[in-house]
């Protein structure tokens, strides 16, 4: 999986949620907090930032409002 264009956010998403690499598969350090896969060395810190403002913001935009 490769987190580009064309792929789904959730997929990225739960990949990084489950530790698990979206590039490479390797193993992601959460400890640190900087999201670091363990094999391949990419950041995963500033996708998963921009995933969940993507999601938050679609949440509150399709929430249905009360009167």
């Amino acid at each position: 999986m490769s987190v580009r264009r064309n792929t789904l956010e959730p997929d990225a998403m739960s990949a990084i949620v489950n530790c698990l690499c979206p590039e490479c598969g390797g193993v992601i350090e959460l400890e640190t907090n900087r999201l670091e896969c363990l094999r391949c060395g990419k950041h995963w810190r500033q996708v998963w930032e921009r995933i969940r403002l993507r999601t938050a913001s679609k949440v509150k935009r399709f929430s249905p409002t009360r009167s």
